[in-house]
């Protein structure tokens, strides 16, 4: 009994990671631009200078336009992108993931949503 009790346990907290692997449904885009930018900030008479990589990806007949923010040791965000390829990305919330050519995903934060021209 106490040998049941215990699987039941393991398998009820294992669960949520095993339906987080599932959840996670990609689909084909095309990935429409990658921007570099950097922004400069002054705080206390120091410069502080942060880097972004905004991503323009196409699904569907919507394109998204998001923002990765580098930190220095936390992130990085990937800019060795093909633009015009397609891409696997999924859309969870106010945030895109796009898979990089090792298989991770490079989260951002999803600013704009619009409806692509014909």
């Amino acid at each position: 009994m106490k040998k049941l009790a215990l699987l039941w346990a393991i398998l009820m907290l294992s669960a949520p990671w095993v339906l987080a692997a599932i959840a996670k449904e990609h689909v084909t885009g095309t990935l429409v631009n990658v921007e570099q930018s950097t922004d400069d900030t002054l705080i206390n008479g120091t410069t502080s200078r942060s880097s972004f990589e905004n991503y323009t990806v196409r699904v569907g007949n919507i394109v998204y336009t998001a923002y990765c923010a580098e930190k220095l040791i936390t992130s990085h965000c990937d800019t060795d992108f093909v633009i015009g390829a397609p891409v696997q990305v999924r859309i969870d919330g106010k945030h895109i993931y796009i898979v990089r050519a090792n298989g991770k995903e490079q989260k951002a934060k999803i600013f704009r949503k619009k409806l692509a021209s014909q």
